[in-house]
């Protein structure tokens, strides 16, 4: 259970870091204007958060063996029951909405720091 839980952050934390990655050079390549900058970040942070969503609403009707967790396990540790593909299933749903809160809160993160700075500016 532990090594199922350990590979999709693992899986996902991969993609949504790189989200992140490319979410911090356009922060960067607008540095000029740091409100905007912030901004076009919270706005980006938000449409992560929303298709993290969209794939935790999506976890519970796919077949877990199509996913990239399911190809991280060794072919001997992979569940081949029903209770297992459910468990698998529990597990990322979990792991999206985790990483789903977690992006709407740098949204606010970004919000509320460009919200400060146009005050401040």
């Amino acid at each position: 259970m532990e090594e199922l839980r350990s590979l999709a952050y693992l899986s996902i934390g991969r993609a949504v870091s790189l989200c992140f990655f490319g979410l911090g050079l356009v922060i960067l390549s607008l540095s000029y204007d740091p409100v905007w900058a912030l901004k076009i970040g919270g706005t980006g942070s938000i449409l992560l958060c929303l298709f993290l969503l969209q794939r935790a609403d999506r976890a519970g009707r796919i077949d877990p063996r199509t996913t990239e967790v399911w190809t991280m396990l060794a072919a001997e540790r992979r569940p081949h029951h029903e209770d297992g593909y459910r468990m698998l299933t529990e597990i990322l749903l979990e792991t999206y909405l985790r990483f789903a809160r977690w992006s709407a809160g740098v949204a606010a993160l970004f919000f509320g720091t460009a919200l400060a700075l146009s005050i401040v500016l």
